[in-house]
């Protein structure tokens, strides 16, 4: 038979149920939180960057479109690299050199990092974008370049092509599908 008589007026939780409870709730945060941040990282960071690549160079083609009457020589989004990769990106108003907020700075370095680079031009690292006519693209010795610009964000398996229309200035993000084996 059973004894009620250690349960009547129990009211609540002892201290030792809840520093249990905190602690497998720790265990399972600790686990949890690193397969949750990869997972985040390599579906939504590239697809997010290349959306913001695209938007931005849009942008760059706008402004110098609205301000054709104040500023003839349009705008430029350069991208930085000391090696390879870019390593981010500015806007930057070519008559007076005013930089157009905010600066991008591209995550990379390290294994299974983002990379963000141009697969065709080789070497393509500025879009100048006048306030009519076509987008230039030059390299690094600021020589333009032929051809269709393509940005590559890629992280792991995962691939953005963000294309730029010369005639136009349209900047568009799309996803790659890998190469099956």
């Amino acid at each position: 038979m059973l004894s009620l008589r250690g349960t009547q007026g129990r009211r609540g939780v002892s201290l030792l149920e809840v520093i249990v409870a905190v602690a497998v709730v720790a265990v399972v945060a600790v686990m949890a939180i690193p397969l949750a941040r990869s997972v985040f990282v390599s579906t939504v960071g590239p697809e997010t960057m290349a959306k913001q690549i695209a938007r931005d160079m849009t942008r760059a083609r706008t402004l110098a479109a609205i301000n054709a009457a104040t500023d003839p020589q349009g705008y430029v989004v350069r991208f930085l690299e000391p090696e390879g990769d870019f390593q981010g990106y500015l806007i930057q108003r070519l008559d007076t050199g005013a930089l157009v907020p905010p600066q991008r700075a591209i995550r990379g370095g390290g294994v299974g990092a983002t990379r963000v680079h141009c697969s065709s031009p080789i070497g393509a690292r500025e879009f100048v974008f006048p306030p009519v006519g076509a987008v230039h693209v030059l390299n690094q010795y600021d020589v333009e370049v032929s051809g269709d610009p393509v940005l590559v964000v890629e992280h792991g398996q995962v691939r953005y092509n963000i294309t730029v229309a010369r005639a136009t200035g349209f900047a568009q993000a799309v996803r790659v599908q890998p190469a099956s084996p």
